[in-house]
């Protein structure tokens, strides 16, 4: 598949197509904005929806500060927490097509040149700010045994992929990977990052003697958050801890057999 300059791909947003009832014979780039337009801003049932007035932090989780714009300098990293807070807010209301730097501008009241200065294209914005709205993934407590402390990253997980900026842009990012290696990449940090804490929650249930070194962790951890993801990708079941908690009891099942 050939790559495409992100900013080619999204351009526009004018075209006002439903999930189910868009042309026939569409180019792939017109194939491709039909999906990524119906899903931020249709929703998951193809039905119109107002767009979302969350006002969102300009500091990334914690007080900390996400992706690039870790900084020795104080104002440039407030400046730059201002302009992501800024781009995700009409990320979130309005969709990725609605992101340009003289909307950034004229919201955040931050000159353009400062803007440009760190991202030199709107490209690069964009992918700032879907880094900045990731979900930050936290090992448990080191005290937890196995069982709670996956509990624990569960209901972490679901609280995370409950905000609403996330789950808006979570499709998005899952189509945008196919065309823009930058995004691709952010969502390998991702993975690693939970692999990281994956391995220490399973290095716990082998010192408990749950199970052996054998056990496939990957497979084991994609049967616990799939569901979870599903429910943010589908709607057809709610996402919250009840789902997060029978994922867990029919893992903790299967290990009593």
């Amino acid at each position: 598949m050939d790559e495409m300059p992100l900013s080619e791909v999204i351009a526009g947003g004018g075209d006002r197509w439903l999930m189910g009832g868009h042309r026939r014979n569409l180019s792939r780039k017109k194939q491709y904005k039909t999906v990524l337009y119906c899903f931020m801003r249709f929703g998951h049932e193809g039905v119109v929806r107002q767009p979302s007035r969350t006002a969102l932090p300009t500091e990334c989780r914690g007080g900390t500060v996400c992706g690039r714009m870790d900084t020795t300098d104080p104002r440039v990293a407030r400046t730059r927490a201002t302009v992501l807070g800024t781009a995700a807010d009409i990320v979130v209301e309005q969709g990725p097509t609605a992101l340009t730097v003289d909307a950034v501008v004229a919201r955040s009241g931050v000159a353009r040149s400062t803007i440009y200065r760190h991202w030199p294209t709107r490209d690069e914005l964009l992918v700032d700010v879907f880094d900045y709205c990731a979900p930050v993934i936290a090992k448990p407590p080191a005290d937890l045994g196995f069982e709670d402390a996956m509990r624990y990253f569960l209901y972490d997980l679901v609280t995370q992929m409950s905000d609403p900026k996330w789950n808006r842009m979570l499709p998005a990012m899952l189509a945008l990977k196919a065309y823009e290696p930058q995004i691709a990449a952010m969502e390998r940090r991702m993975e690693e990052m939970q692999n990281d804490v994956s391995a220490d929650l399973f290095a716990r249930g082998e010192r408990e003697g749950l199970f052996g070194p054998d056990l496939d962790d990957r497979q084991a951890i994609a049967l616990m958050v799939g569901p979870l993801i599903f429910a943010v990708l589908t709607n057809e079941v709610p996402l919250g801890n009840e789902l997060a908690d029978a994922g867990l009891r029919c893992f903790m099942a299967g290990l009593a057999r």
